[in-house]
C-alpha cells in the first residue's frame, strides 16, 4: 500500500538530503508507500515500502525492530541472500540515467547518513511493478524477511495509524510517524511523506518511482511590506527539498519587509548528478507607506467647547481609538487628546496615523 508514495518520498527525501546530510537523531522516517503497486493481486504485504535516513552514526539491521501500522503483523527481521541480490540486480538494470545505484548493506551495516528503503516483503516482491529509471542517488535497500501477503498499512477507513521503528534496545534510537486514513488517496501509489517534525503530507504519484524533478510552486497573493514572514516551502506543488533564492529570502523564509514591487524568487532542485531544475516567479510586495499612507486631516487646535471633524483616507476599512469604524469622526474633547486610526486598504495592507488635539481656552471678556 505504500510503494509509490514512498518512492516519490524517496525522491523528495533524496533531494532534501543533498543539502542536509546530517541528521540530529539516529535515524528519521521520511516516507511510507501505503498503497503498493504489485502486479499480483492480494500481495500487498510483500510490496509496501518505507524510506528512512540514518543519522550521524552507522546502524545495523540485526538490531532493527518494526511495529507495523497493522499491529497484528509481526516483524521477523531482515533477509539478505541470493534472492534479495537478484531483486537488486534487476532493479539496478532499470536505472537509465547512469548515476543512480541500489545497494544492499555489507554485513547488515547501514552507513552514517545512508538513505534506505525498507521493502515490506521478501518472497513475493514484484520487481516488474516498479521502475527506478530516474534514480539519481545511491540508496540502500533492505527486505523484510516475510512471506505474508496481508498489508502492513491500512489505506482506507477512519481514524489514524502509527508506524514505528527502532534500533537496539530501549527508546534511545526510535522514531514513529502517524497518518490519517481519510486523508489518503486510496489508489495505487498512495503515499505519505513526513516532515522532520512528523507532519504528514499526502501524495499520490501513481506507480512510477522517482519521477522527474518538478520545481513547480504557487505564487502567493500580493503581500504587504509589513506582513509576517512566510514559509516558501508551503507553496511547493512539485518536488520538495530544494533551495530558494531571491530578494528577502533566507533559507526557506521570505520576508517582505523593506521590499516593494515584483520580487523574482527562484526555487531550485539539484540532483546528485545531471542538470539542476528551477522555476523563477514573481512575488508582489505592496509598499504600505506608498499604497496606504494613513493620515488624519483636521484641526490640531480648537477652542474649548468646539468640535472638529477628523478625516482619514485611502482605506477599505477604518478603526479609530474612539471605537468608530468610519473614515471621518467628529470630536469635541474637553482636554488635550490624542486620536489614532488604523487604515486597511483593499489589499489587506494596513498603516496607522495619530493626531494630538490641543484645546485652547476661550478668551475672557469683561465690561467696565
Amino acid at each position: 500500500m505504500k510503494l509509490n508514495s514512498l518512492f516519490i518520498s524517496i525522491l523528495t527525501f533524496l533531494i532534501t538530503q543533498i543539502g542536509n546530510s546530517q541528521n540530529a537523531s539516529c535515524f528519521e522516517i521520511e516516507s511510507i508507500l501505503v498503497n503498493a503497486c504489485a502486479q499480483v493481486s492480494g500481495n500487498e504485504g510483500q510490496n509496501e515500502m518505507v524510506r528512512f535516513t540514518v543519522g550521524p552514526s552507522a546502524l545495523n539491521t540485526s538490531s532493527m525492530n518494526v511495529t507495523w501500522a497493522t499491529t497484528s503483523n509481526a516483524w521477523v527481521g531482515v533477509c539478505q541472500d541470493s534472492i534479495t541480490a537478484s531483486f537488486v540486480t534487476q532493479l539496478n538494470a532499470t536505472i537509465t540515467n547512469g548515476c543512480g545505484l541500489l545497494l544492499e548493506p555489507s554485513g547488515g551495516v547501514l552507513p552514517e547518513n545512508a538513505k534506505v528503503i525498507l521493502v515490506s516483503g521478501y518472497t513475493g516482491f514484484d520487481v516488474s511493478s516498479y521502475s527506478f529509471a530516474n534514480l539519481t542517488d545511491t540508496l540502500y535497500i533492505i527486505f523484510h524477511c516475510s512471506s505474508s501477503t496481508g498489508g502492513n498499512f491500512a489505506n482506507s477507513g477512519t481514524g489514524s495509524r502509527t508506524f514505528s521503528m527502532s534500533f537496539g534496545s530501549g527508546d534511545a534510537c526510535t522514531d514513529a510517524v502517524s497518518y490519517s486514513l481519510p486523508s489518503l488517496n486510496n489508489s495505487d501509489g498512495a503515499s505519505v511523506n513526513f516532515t522532520p517534525s512528523g507532519t504528514a503530507i499526502y501524495v499520490n504519484y501513481g506507480c512510477t518511482l522517482f519521477p522527474n524533478y518538478d520545481p513547480s510552486w504557487t505564487v502567493p497573493s500580493p503581500l504587504c511590506s509589513g506582513a509576517a514572514i512566510i514559509d516558501l516551502n508551503t507553496l511547493i506543488t512539485g518536488t520538495i527539498g530544494g533551495t530558494w533564492s531571491g530578494p528577502g529570502v533566507t533559507g526557506n523564509a521570505f520576508s517582505p519587509a523593506g521590499l516593494s514591487g515584483n520580487q523574482s524568487i527562484t526555487y531550485t532542485l539539484t540532483p546528485p548528478c545531471g542538470s539542476a531544475f528551477s522555476q523563477t516567479q514573481s512575488i508582489s510586495v505592496i509598499d504600505t507607506d506608498t499604497e496606504n499612507p494613513a493620515a488624519i486631516i483636521g484641526d490640531s487646535i480648537i477652542c474649548s467647547g468646539s468640535s472638529t471633524i477628523l478625516q482619514a483616507s485611502e482605506g477599505a476599512s477604518y478603526s479609530w481609538n474612539t471605537g468608530e469604524i468610519t473614515s471621518a469622526i467628529e470630536v469635541s474633547p474637553d482636554t488635550n487628546s490624542t486620536y489614532s486610526v488604523l487604515v486597511i486598504d483593499t489589499n489587506g495592507c494596513s498603516s496607522s496615523a495619530s493626531l494630538n488635539l490641543t484645546i485652547t481656552p476661550n478668551p475672557s471678556v469683561s465690561f467696565l
